[in-house]
This record gives C-alpha cells, structure tokens and sequence, in this order.
C-alpha cells in the first residue's frame, strides 16, 4: 500500500545518505593516509601550489580611473572621453619650492633675515628668465619630420620665445603675453610667495633692512585696497589713510596726490609715444627706488614727468564699490 511504499522510499534514501558518508570518509582517510605517510612531500607540494596560485599578484593593476570603473564598456561616453584625452591632454602641474637656509640649520633659518630674503629673490628671478627658443624647436622637428612644402606641421605652435611670464605686447590698447607658460590667476600669473609683499621690486628688496621686512610683512594682511608702491619704507603712500580707505571721491584725490608727491623723489617718470604706443619708463631706472611708481607713471599724459594728482583720476566717479575690492593674500599660505 502507499504507506508502505513511503516507508521503502525513506529507507532507500537513508541508506543513500549512509552511503554519502561511508564514500566520504574514505576520501579523507585516504588524504589523511598519506599526508601521514608522506609529509615531507606533501608540505612542499602545499608550499609549491600556493605560490603557483598567488603568481597571479605579479600581474594585478589597480584600475583608479572612474570612467574604467563606473561606465560600461562600449559606451559612447568612453569615445568621447578617449578623444578628448587624446585631443587636449591635461598634463599641468604644480611646482613648489621651499626655500631654506643653506648655511644654517632649518632650527636655526629664519626666513625674515634680509640676506635670505634677498638670495630668494636672486633664484626666483633666475628661473623666470629661463627662456625656451621655440624657433629651434620647430627647426629641429622640421629636420626630423618635414617631407615637402605641404608637409602638415602642428609643431609650429611652439614657434617663438617661452618664458614664465611672457613678453607684453600691446594688442588693440589691452597687453597680451607671447610665450607665456606660468598658469595665471585671471590675467596674472598664479603665484605666491614672500616676495608678493615687496613688489618683486629688485631695488627695494636688494636694499631691505630687517625694520622694513617688518614692517612690510605685518602691515600686509592689513591693506584695505591694493597698494601698487612698496609697504617696506615708513614714508609710503601705502600707509596713508587716504590711500588705505579709498573710498570717496576726496579720499582718492588726496592718495593720488600724496602718491604723486611720493614718486616725484622716489621714481620719476616719464611717459612717451614709441612705434605709436605709449610707454612709460623711469627718467633714470639706476635711481629707481620703487618701481610701483612705474605704473601710476603710465596713467599720466604724454612727455611729461610723473603727473599731477587729478591725472592719476582714471575711474568716472561712479565706479563700484567691488571695483576696489582687494583681499592680500595669508602670509601664512605663502609658499
């Protein structure tokens, strides 16, 4: 009956689980059999197989570029992306130097000494005036690569001078740079270091005293507006309440003529009309004691003398507050 056949079924299977056990058993005695009889051979060949199957490590890459990992293969994303790349490579990058004192232990360097001071400023200019000849450049790619007249030549971008900063010249009455290299903040090159706060003025900064490091350094955080003359000297316009206000119409006549009183003992200038441009240089550059009178000098009008205070007038009155905006870069953030 089925209450037979249910009783056969259960046994059968009961029995198939004995013999699961029984087939098992044997197994494992049988490993153990010879792990037991031959255990030398069997360490090393344990010892053999794992290496053989950690071999594989030798060849793992760490894949970190998003669009590997997040974007599936094949789609029109990776294209683009691939293009782009190829088109526009992003190879930018960001030098820093940090400068020590090499005659002293870094326990004992301060930076604030004048002669520190002033070899920085010797290293800084030298790597600013590295100039690379494009021209040679192109001429050397020209001799490797160049077949005919018709030849295409995308190597021909690098042609002229390259420089951190550039050569200025004046394009339809705004300056552009040739041959500019350094990244820039707006239409400034990007950097920042001690030497911001003197101007990279050669003649202030060969004559500074530790009074006057001092003195430039602590007021710098402080400016209100952006000072163009040196903050080192006490006798600065940088330091006159006019000029640290600059907000109304009186406060700025009275900084200009403070400022133009200032640069007619401190840098004369002189502004003249060259190949149809105005240009303004210092009547002697040797005398020169600050050379942020260089540019209020080329606001004023043409062959004349560092000019007069209403000359120096060159917004309309009406001008936004946010026009004389400044926020002077942390002392501490200086690299």
């Amino acid at each position: 009956d089925k209450l037979t056949l249910a009783v056969a079924n259960l046994l059968r299977f009961v029995m198939g689980l004995g013999a699961v056990e029984r087939c098992l058993e044997n197994f494992f005695e049988k490993v153990g059999r010879g792990v037991g009889t031959h255990p030398i051979k069997t360490l090393v060949g344990s010892v053999v197989f794992t290496i053989a199957c950690g071999g594989g490590f030798a060849f793992l890459s760490s894949e970190t570029r998003p669009e590997k990992q997040w974007v599936p293969a094949g789609s029109l994303a990776l294209e683009h992306n691939d293009y782009v790349s190829a088109t526009w490579p992003g190879n930018a990058r960001f030098n820093f130097f940090s400068a020590t004192c090499a005659d002293v232990p870094e326990s004992e360097c301060d930076i604030m000494d004048p002669k520190y001071i002033k070899a920085f400023h010797e290293i800084n200019e030298k790597v600013k005036n590295i100039v690379v000849d494009g021209d040679k450049l192109v001429a050397d790619l020209d001799d490797a690569h160049k077949k005919s007249e018709g030849d295409n030549r995308p190597w021909t971008i690098y042609a002229g001078d390259w420089s951190f900063s550039g050569t200025p010249r004046s394009v339809n009455g705004s300056v552009v740079f040739d041959g500019r290299k350094c990244s820039q903040f707006g239409p400034f090159c990007a950097k920042s270091n001690l030497l911001d706060v003197f101007r990279d003025d050669d003649y202030v900064i060969t004559n500074l005293n530790s009074d006057q490091i001092l003195r430039a350094v602590n007021n710098w955080e402080g400016q209100e507006t952006m000072c163009p003359l040196t903050l080192a000297t006490a006798d600065s316009p940088c330091y006159n309440v006019n000029c640290q206000k600059y907000t109304t119409q009186t406060e700025r006549h009275n900084c200009r003529v403070a400022a133009t009183s200032y640069c007619t003992s401190k840098c004369p200038t002189i502004t003249q009309i060259i190949n149809g441009e105005e240009v303004t240089r210092p009547v002697d550059m040797a005398t020169c004691q600050d050379r942020g009178c260089i540019q209020l000098g080329a606001l004023g009008s043409v062959t004349t003398t560092t000019p007069a205070a209403g000359m120096l007038n060159t917004d309309p009155g009406d001008a936004p507050e946010s026009a004389f905006e400044f926020q002077a870069t942390k002392i501490k953030t200086m690299v």
